[in-house]
């Protein structure tokens, strides 16, 4: 796909925030990235608490719900045990965008034995029914466990719950690749990637 135009408006990266709050007059601390906040979502302060954007931790909506939800349970007193290690991500670009957990160069980093491997949509039959075939699933483990999921395709923001809930539950390869899913369907093209780990 080519296409003529006389602008092009590319917008990467962002910043938190946090200037005009007046941090230093109150004495909470902040960094480069934005207001540094404990597990709880406290800030140096212990009753005030950040969320969102402010935080510089993945600025995303349904992470800042979740922030949300977690300080406001630690200032109930109940337990909140939300994994911010696994924070899925959206890119709703055509095709879609999805990751969640580590990216191949961190895996590497952190574990010293890890495996990949990819499916591609030209074999899933969803795929080929909706004439969408480009685009893959890729599935990073190490110990026998997922740590980082990437897909690219059509609809593939629709995966990306499955695929936050085998890293986050870690669920063992085998156990996986045990759970029967419903043909044809876009989510087998998971299953296809995880059973090439074993």
């Amino acid at each position: 796909f080519t296409s003529d135009t006389e602008y092009v408006l590319l917008a990467t990266g962002r910043k938190a925030c946090y200037d005009s709050l007046n941090l230093d007059k109150i004495n909470v601390v902040y960094d480069n990235r934005g207001i540094v906040v404990n597990e709880n979502m406290q800030t140096s302060i212990e009753h005030i608490y950040a969320v969102g954007d402010v935080t510089g931790f993945h600025m995303l909506a349904h992470a800042a719900t979740f922030q949300s939800i977690k300080a406001l349970e630690h200032i109930l007193g109940q337990e909140n045990n939300t994994n911010f290690r696994v924070v899925p991500v959206c890119v709703l670009t055509f095709p879609e965008i999805v990751v969640v957990g580590l990216t191949e160069e961190e895996a590497k980093a952190k574990y010293a034995d890890i495996k990949v491997h990819t499916s591609m949509f030209r074999n899933n039959g969803k795929s080929i029914t909706m004439d969408e075939e480009d685009g893959f699933v890729k599935v990073i483990a190490a110990k026998g466990k997922i740590v980082g999921v990437h897909i690219i395709g059509k609809e593939t923001s629709t995966l990306i719950p499955t695929a936050t809930i085998l890293i986050e539950r870690e669920i063992p390869i085998k156990a996986i690749t045990n759970i029967i899913h419903a043909h044809p369907t876009l989510s087998l093209a998971i299953l296809d990637a995880v059973k090439g780990l074993e």
